[in-house]
């Protein structure tokens, strides 16, 4: 066989052999961002036309606050922006599955904003939820859903729609679901996010739920949904505190 076909066979097979790269060494600096620095007009120019887009979504008005809603997100057993966001997502859950779910449930240090009165943007709903989390019908037995009291009467950072809790020296002495007496018996409907669904904020009890059902909604629209839906109708968002959940 001729040399030069030997040659041959070994080239093919070096060229195509892997190749390892490796890395020698890593260089770096810091550039300090100051008005010395000019803007690059051609980026500037670039993300304009987004931003319009974008601001001319954000600041859509959706609808009109009547009451003052300022943030407490914790140490208060009831607040009026905890009860207005437990409304809110037991009402929409209730056009979703077509009946009112037995309660509602939502930890207060999720609502980032107060809301005040004035107009409503998506953008404002954006602050106020600005997680993708997913809501859902829970199942869950009444002598679980007890320990969503026992929390509660701890955290001080919940809030819970359609309820009426009273507990006395530690005590719980009342408890009307849905207008009815609590039954540690019954099996609850609940509508909450998944994340708290998943025991988020070390609520582990819902772990122990029956069942799920997606609703495919994420909290924040149905905010936007319904501020949308009340400002067809010519009303405003406004909330009350019913004494709720009561520790004597």
């Amino acid at each position: 066989m001729p040399l030069f076909f030997y040659f041959l066979i070994a080239l093919m097979l070096t060229s195509c052999s892997p190749k390892f790269w490796e890395l020698k060494s890593i260089k770096g600096a810091f550039l300090e961002l100051d008005e010395q620095v000019s803007s690059d007009s051609s980026v500037i120019r670039q993300f304009f036309s987004y931003k319009q887009l974008l601001d001319s979504s954000m600041n859509e008005v959706i609808g009109c606050i009547e009451t003052d809603m300022p943030l407490v997100k914790s140490g208060a057993y009831e607040t009026l922006l905890g009860n207005f966001a437990a409304d809110v997502i037991l009402s929409q859950a209730q056009k979703i599955i077509g009946k009112k779910p037995d309660l509602s449930v939502i930890t207060t240090g999720g609502l980032r904003i107060p809301l005040y009165r004035g107009q409503v943007t998506v953008g404002t709903m954006f602050e106020f939820q600005p997680f993708d989390n997913e809501m859902v019908i829970l199942e869950i037995e009444g002598k679980h859903l007890y320990e969503l009291f026992e929390y509660h009467l701890q955290r001080k950072n919940t809030a819970i729609g359609n309820a009426k809790i009273v507990f006395e020296s530690g005590n719980l002495s009342e408890a009307l679901i849905n207008g009815k007496p609590y039954d540690p018996e019954k099996v609850y409907t609940v509508v909450i996010s998944d994340y708290l669904a998943d025991g988020g904020d070390e609520m582990k009890f819902w772990q122990k739920s029956l069942r799920r059902e997606y609703l495919y909604v994420k909290a924040r629209e149905m905010f936007i949904d319904y501020f949308k839906a009340i400002s067809a109708e010519g009303k405003q968002a406004t909330a009350s505190l019913e004494n709720r959940f009561v520790v004597r």
